[in-house]
């Protein structure tokens, strides 16, 4: 069991790493149930954003669309478009 969690904690390491200050990123959708509840909460959907803030496993991001408003997300759940 102990050979597992070396793996297991190089891809949440890598995962850290992926997403970074600067990148231009979207919102990554697991069903199209999340993603149309998350348009009736006013998150931005199918836009683009900029990463302006990193913490360990979340980033602060804005959209254009929204104004100045930031927006928190976990890095997994956001992909990178432009680095």
């Amino acid at each position: 069991m102990g050979s597992f969690t070396k793996p297991i904690h190089a891809i949440f390491q890598n995962l850290r790493c992926s997403v970074k200050v600067g990148d231009l990123v979207k919102l990554k959708w697991v069903t199209f149930a999340s993603k149309r509840r998350a348009k009736r909460q006013g998150k931005p959907v199918d836009e683009l954003g900029l990463v302006v803030e990193e913490h360990s496993a979340a980033v602060k991001v804005i959209f254009p669309s929204h104004g100045k408003k930031t927006f928190t997300f976990v890095k997994s759940h956001l992909e990178v478009i432009c680095d």
